[in-house]
């Protein structure tokens, strides 16, 4: 398994309102299964890439990337399974320029 939610759950609180993005989501992915993450804006879809890559932390529920559980991890290792285990491209992406996209792609 190189990916795992389990009862993953995100609220965020905008004033008085609590706004629930994710709620007791599960998720499992094999090595060299592949998925698209897709939905309406303000659905959580950026919510959860940031969660998966340890950018951010669930309220409550587990995430286990490549063997380990982000929540056990300082920042030093979550970092370093990463850096391993996961690319990323973000909205507002900071390509370099004179590289073609896939070699942007690898650069990491």
């Amino acid at each position: 398994m190189i990916l795992e939610l389990n009862e993953v759950c995100k609220t965020y609180v905008q004033g008085s309102k609590k706004i629930e993005v994710l709620k007791n989501l599960n998720l499992k992915l094999q090595k060299g299964e592949r998925v698209s993450i897709v939905g309406q804006s303000g659905s959580g879809k950026s919510t959860l890439l940031g969660l998966i890559a340890g950018l951010d932390t669930p309220d409550s529920g587990k995430i286990i990337l490549a063997g380990k559980n982000l929540a056990a991890l300082n920042e030093k290792e979550v970092t370093r399974v990463r850096g391993e285990s996961l690319g990323i491209v973000f909205q507002q992406f900071h390509l370099i320029p004179h590289l073609t996209a896939q070699e942007n792609v690898h650069l990491p």
